[in-house]
């Protein structure tokens, strides 16, 4: 081999040596960065987050402490995952929203979920929140106002909602009075300001955990009357919901998610006045809260969310199809639901 091809080779090799050190001073780098940077960022580059949307059914308050105390706990980043709180908009937006895959989670009624599948909107109950309704009948503590029947010719306030149309529809017709006789009224949700400044004579679709404690503290006492009571079955105020293609292909994600809510709700029970300072912290400019309110919110709601009968979120099978056939019995469905396929258990 001459002088010339040997120098070629030597060349080559010396290029090969040199790239192997910058390759591994690279490397070396790589690790100094790290430990500069911080193992979270490099963490982050290589397993993003999963991005989780969930809408509320109302401005914060005391029924979502056990999802503001999951955030600042840390406990859904330990899982990788990144939680979006949304505010809500028009009554049952976020029922909609989710059924049109553009919001992950929402909250909402029970009913409500059967209602929306009865217009062809692919939403699941994945767990149940609070257990008993909240839903009642309010009236001003000074009305003649005793029972249901005596609503006729008289003004309701409610969200726009069906389910507090169904509520109303069975109430009236127990108490042996026409539901078509009351002058319903959508107030959208300001049911506090609506009965405080009379522009009705009663309300449903309010929460007694919340707008009656509100009403009563701003002089406007009312008297609740439960619909229970008055033909409407038990059923569960508040439930999670996802889209039925996010059941079907995430169902390991929305497992680590009500996980991690569960272990939230452990620490609401224990420390309940943390929780609710993580509450009033998020709380809406529309919507301020009372730390006095919001005590005795959450005081009310605790015993209906987590009990020794039941693990916090079991949905009862017997409990879907009692609500359904009531439903069924109202008449405000398009058309009957399967009750068995508007839910899951992700409590097991």
């Amino acid at each position: 081999m001459g002088n010339h091809g040997y120098s070629m080779i030597k060349a080559i090799l010396i290029s090969i040596i040199i790239l192997s050190v910058i390759a591994f001073s690279n490397t070396i780098s790589f690790e100094e960065r790290l430990n500069t940077t911080g193992q979270n960022e490099i963490t982050e580059a290589i397993n993003p987050r999963i991005k989780v949307s969930l809408m509320l059914d109302r401005y914060p308050n005391a029924m979502h402490a056990f999802i503001y105390m999951a955030i600042e706990k840390g406990y859904f980043e330990e899982k990788g995952i990144e939680l979006e709180v949304i505010q809500p908009g028009e009554a049952n937006e976020g029922i909609t929203l989710v059924g049109l895959n553009l919001v992950d989670l929402t909250l909402t009624s029970q009913p409500q979920v059967l209602i929306a599948r009865a217009d062809e909107i692919p939403v699941v109950s994945v767990a149940a929140i609070v257990r008993h309704p909240m839903n009642y009948l309010m009236i001003p503590k000074s009305s003649t106002v005793q029972s249901p029947k005596n609503l006729v010719h008289r003004k309701v306030g409610y969200p726009g909602d069906g389910v507090s149309l169904a509520i109303l529809k069975t109430m009236m017709r127990s108490d042996d009075a026409d539901p078509d006789q009351v002058l319903l009224i959508n107030v959208k949700r300001d049911f506090v300001q609506s009965i405080a400044s009379h522009k009705v004579d009663a309300i449903l679709g309010g929460n007694i955990n919340q707008d009656r404690i509100l009403l009563a503290n701003r002089m406007q006492p009312v008297r609740t009357i439960e619909p229970n009571l008055y033909g409407v079955p038990e059923y569960y105020e508040l439930v999670l919901v996802a889209n039925e293609s996010m059941v079907e292909h995430q169902s390991e994600l929305l497992e680590t998610i009500w996980a991690v809510f569960a272990r939230a709700q452990q620490d609401v029970i224990a420390n309940p006045k943390q929780a609710l300072v993580h509450v009033v912290n998020n709380e809406h400019q529309s919507f301020p809260l009372s730390m006095n309110v919001e005590e005795e919110s959450l005081g009310m709601l605790l015993p209906f969310m987590s009990n020794t009968e039941d693990e916090f979120g079991l949905q009862s099978k017997s409990l879907w199809s009692e609500v359904g056939e009531w439903l069924d019995e109202t008449g405000l469905m398009r058309t009957s639901v399967d009750s068995d396929t508007a839910y899951v258990n992700l409590a097991k």
